[in-house]
């Protein structure tokens, strides 16, 4: 039962970045706290895409900044998996 949840959760993070990619691109950006949402969402759920991102987050530091520099703006429940990738 646990793990069809976190499917379930897992396909609804990947229709919110979806759709908050598509709305990033209004001239108000409304998507990107839908895509941070998904991100974290994402994170907390699947291991593949931890790893990933903390990959991300070593090989490209200018990246790594401009997460840390939003981090500490975050709510603690989207913070928190974003320092777990911190490299």
């Amino acid at each position: 039962m646990a793990r069809v949840f976190v499917f379930i959760v897992q396909l609804a993070a990947v229709a919110l970045l979806a759709f908050g990619l598509v709305l990033s691109i209004t001239p108000i950006p409304f998507g990107l706290p839908l895509v941070v949402v998904a991100l974290a969402t994402l994170i907390m759920t699947t291991p593949s895409v931890a790893a990933y991102f903390k990959r991300l987050r070593q090989n490209h530091p200018k990246a790594d900044e401009r997460i840390r520099a939003v981090e500490d703006r975050l709510p603690e429940p989207l913070r928190e998996p974003l320092r777990r990738t911190d490299p």
